[in-house]
């Protein structure tokens, strides 16, 4: 059966990574999150998703997507084998000060979008993600105040890491709330777009994070950490199922089974099928309206990008909108520089550079999770992020001797 050939072709480098010892420091939650994906599309068909018949997939597509699926998760290969990557960073006036300002921000962040985000709990979350799906029409306003708020939550996997240094550091309650805050301000984001998205990536990032951080924390912080997650895990659940219902459980288009089928395993298991059917029946492509408007902004464009069939919008990965922009020209270039670049990062930074080498790694983690849906980054405020964070990379790189374990290392 070709549906068998990515969850195989994926499977087989996974064993390689695992069995080299690139499974450590939280790259468990990236493998398995991408055999995840191959193992639940055996249960989607494209006539489930809409889409023709299967007939028309060729089994050299579902080959493809696997090759660029395994070449995508590459740097995985050059992270170090050993634990503790998280070298020591000493709390001094100046750290703190940075930190209550991030602090400060997210409470702007979470209080700004919040309304909005209650207000798709009021209209629905269907009638809201159609409006995006197809003219990018969404609950919040578009204004400088709305760019801010956003480009602040896209922040999330930072402040989830500020979150852990501070039980690592022992710094009191005021900086766990703060950092707390930020780390969801993602959550409510998302909410107010009508997306599951930022729900399920939260969860995800947290894990990544905490296994970042295991060796270096207290039974007692784990204590308190494992019943957080609980907490903050069932309310997830209860509020992804609601969503789910929302968004899937009034369609008349199909039955009770197909509902259900689509609005869980469906979510995660489409991808493969989405991607093909975009190279098989895409016609039209947006340049860098759609994923890099940035670009546009700065080249005086002002593009509308409607979409108007359902595989447009539907998950195929962020590989999809790579495709979107030129077609397979976009694609092999985007992939090829994504892979090169993060290996490389990977490569120059991981012996003498640990903090550059640490950022770059969770800024890899954030895009590839998050990409398994589609490149979420791709919002004016994504990349607004994404620039700032590449910066701070290379400002990072100036950091060359830090203490990790109380010996130093360069």
């Amino acid at each position: 059966m070709k549906v068998l050939i990515p969850l195989v072709s994926i499977l087989l480098y996974s064993f390689h990574l695992i069995k080299n010892g690139k499974h450590k420091n939280g790259a468990i939650v990236i493998i398995g999150l991408y055999i995840t994906s191959a193992f639940f599309s055996l249960f989607i068909t494209p006539e489930l998703l809409g889409f023709s018949t299967e007939n028309r997939y060729s089994p050299i597509l579902y080959l493809f997507y696997s090759l660029l699926i395994i070449f995508i998760l590459i740097p995985l290969k050059f992270l170090p084998n050993h634990r503790g990557l998280v070298p020591e960073i000493m709390p001094t006036k100046l750290y703190k000060k940075i930190f209550i300002l991030m602090g400060l921000a997210a409470i702007y962040s979470v209080l700004y979008q919040f309304p909005y985000a209650l207000k798709v709990f009021s209209v629905g979350a269907h009638e809201i993600r159609n409006s995006l799906n197809v003219e990018k029409e969404s609950a919040l306003p578009v204004s400088i105040f709305t760019t801010i708020a956003v480009a602040v939550s896209s922040f999330y996997i930072i402040y989830i890491f500020l979150f852990f240094l501070s039980y690592k550091q022992g710094l009191n309650i005021y900086y766990k709330l703060l950092s707390f805050i930020g780390s969801v301000s993602y959550v409510v984001s998302s909410l107010a777009f009508g997306a599951r998205d930022g729900l399920v990536t939260f969860i995800l990032s947290f894990i990544f994070i905490f296994l970042l951080f295991k060796e270096d924390l207290s039974k007692k912080s784990k204590r308190y950490i494992y019943i957080l997650l609980t907490i903050v895990g069932l309310v997830f659940v209860k509020t992804i199922a609601e969503f789910t219902l929302d968004r899937f459980g009034t369609d008349i288009q199909y039955n009770d089974n197909d509902r259900l089928i689509l609005g869980s395993i469906g979510y995660i298991g489409q991808q493969p099928h989405v991607f093909i059917e975009n190279i098989v029946s895409r016609t039209s492509f947006y340049g860098t309206s759609l994923r890099f408007p940035l670009i546009d902004i700065l080249t005086g464009q002002q593009n509308k990008v409607i979409r108007t069939v359902p595989h447009e919008w539907m998950f195929g990965t962020f590989l999809v909108d790579f495709y979107a922009i030129a077609g397979f020209s976009s694609l092999i270039i985007l992939t090829f520089l994504f892979t090169i670049s993060f290996s490389s990062a990977f490569i120059n930074f991981r012996t003498k550079y640990k903090l550059a080498f640490l950022l770059s790694y969770i800024l890899y983690f954030q895009l590839i999770t998050q990409g398994v849906f589609y490149f979420k980054m791709g919002s004016f405020s994504g990349n607004i992020y994404m620039i700032i964070v590449i910066i701070l990379i290379y400002k990072l790189k100036k950091v060359k001797h830090v203490i990790v374990n109380n010996s130093p290392i360069s």
